[in-house]
């Protein structure tokens, strides 16, 4: 069920909380964060590709869930790891 657990480890990485400086795209449910607003900003190297992510608040919520129950996260992916720990289907 944990979605981590089968993923590489990034080749470099960088994470912090930000403050919107316009607004953005939360990566994982596609919600705009505001001008202003707080959110978890990932930078880095995986699989060849420099890539970012933007996280709102309640989605980074749902990731420090993840993060104690299955000792990490993947970025693009939390709704869905969540949605298989809720029903337990997963082919979601």
């Amino acid at each position: 069920m944990c979605m981590v657990g089968d993923a590489d480890p990034w080749d470099v990485y960088r994470s912090q909380t930000r403050r919107a400086a316009k607004d953005y795209r939360c990566n994982e449910c596609r919600r705009t964060i505001a001008k202003g607003e707080s959110h978890h900003y990932a930078t880095g190297l995986y699989d060849s590709y420099w890539q970012s992510f933007r996280m709102c608040e309640q989605c980074e919520q749902a990731a420090r869930w993840l993060q104690v129950a299955c000792s990490g996260y993947l970025y693009d992916a939390v709704a869905e790891d969540l949605a298989e720990h809720v029903t337990g289907d997963e082919s979601y």
